[in-house]
């Protein structure tokens, strides 16, 4: 592949939330989170691991509870900026249901004494585990397109991840860090206008 045809290839990519019934083989399955390993990490830790969710029922089970959290969270919401608009936006974190597979990467915690040494905000920033875990997520999702599978990465689910973790039986010591819904690609969206490079680099030279 040259130059040119890499870089389209990266930004054709799209968040892909239509997709087709058919099924993911495990052995494309299992190259895809293969390719998705050879991403870069802090002191080569590769400190990520991938949870694979094919059951429709514990697919449903999980947006209930990510459904639930939110409901919850806009009940007892005294904010005034918490808009009808907003409310209606909520509905975007929990549709991953539908799509065939759905990937849970978690991240190891950094370490205690990091916490204790230099304050968590800048322990997490230093130990890189949710940097290195986002390079692997990016890899994953370049590596399923090249297979005709699209994804889309997913945040907001995140409000209930003490329920999700209990659930899956997640390690204390691990973080979730996004989902992934995947499945073959239906339908492609248009492209999302891009920001000006104008108003995202500045050069000190």
């Amino acid at each position: 592949m040259k130059e040119e045809e890499i870089h389209q290839f990266i930004r054709s990519r799209r968040s892909i939330r239509d997709f087709t019934n058919q099924d993911i083989k495990d052995e494309i399955l299992t190259k895809i989170i293969e390719t998705a390993c050879y991403a870069p990490s802090a002191s080569n830790q590769q400190d990520w691991n991938f949870i694979v969710i094919k059951q429709p029922e514990a697919k449903q089970k999980l947006s209930d509870m990510v459904k639930s959290a939110w409901e919850e969270k806009l009940k007892t919401s005294d904010v005034d900026y918490v808009t009808d608009e907003f409310k209606n936006y909520v509905n975007n974190f929990y549709w991953f249901s539908r799509a065939p597979i759905l990937i849970i990467a978690t991240v190891k915690k950094t370490e205690s004494f990091m916490e204790h040494w230099l304050g968590l905000e800048i322990s997490e920033k230093v130990g890189g585990k949710n940097i290195s875990g986002a390079f692997a997520v990016q890899n994953l999702m370049l590596a399923s397109l090249a297979e005709n599978i699209g994804t889309c990465c997913l945040t907001g689910p995140l409000l209930a991840e003490k329920d999700i973790k209990e659930f899956l039986n997640i390690s204390k010591r691990n973080s979730i860090l996004c989902f992934i819904a995947m499945g073959y690609i239906k339908s492609m969206p248009p492209l999302p206008e891009r920001k000006n490079l104008e108003k995202i680099i500045r050069y000190y030279l």
